[in-house]
């Protein structure tokens, strides 16, 4: 589902909505491996339950609808503002920040916890 939300962020399919055949690839090209148009059909289902896309009458593409646009903004958003900031801001080879001490301790935190597990299995 993520790799469907980030072909959707692309903003070109405002126009004239977008079709699956057209989504299909770029959706496999950002998880990386096969996707076929079963679980695109699938995953657009799910999104029109959301009720985050709406189908284009007597079509075979999709819209945004009002609730979907907005959270495709702010995904993009989030993504460009926050993660992408915030990453560049964990990597050691970066002028140390506030951030890299709890970063490098939460993962080695997370190591223990994973090595905990396999003891205990």
């Amino acid at each position: 589902m993520v790799a469907l939300f980030g072909a959707l962020a692309q903003f070109q399919w405002q126009v004239d909505g977008f079709r699956a055949r057209d989504l299909q690839p770029l959706v496999a090209q950002h998880i990386g491996h096969p996707y076929t148009m079963a679980q695109m059909a699938y995953d657009l289902r799910r999104l029109g339950r959301k009720q985050l896309i709406e189908r284009i009458p007597r079509t075979h593409a999709y819209r945004f609808t009002r609730a979907g646009l907005k959270l495709i903004v702010l995904c993009t958003k989030l993504h460009g503002r926050i993660f992408c900031r915030s990453l560049a801001l964990l990597d050691d080879a970066q002028v140390p920040t506030p951030l890299n001490r709890p970063w490098r301790e939460l993962l080695h935190r997370l190591d223990e916890l994973v090595e905990d597990a396999r003891v205990a299995a």
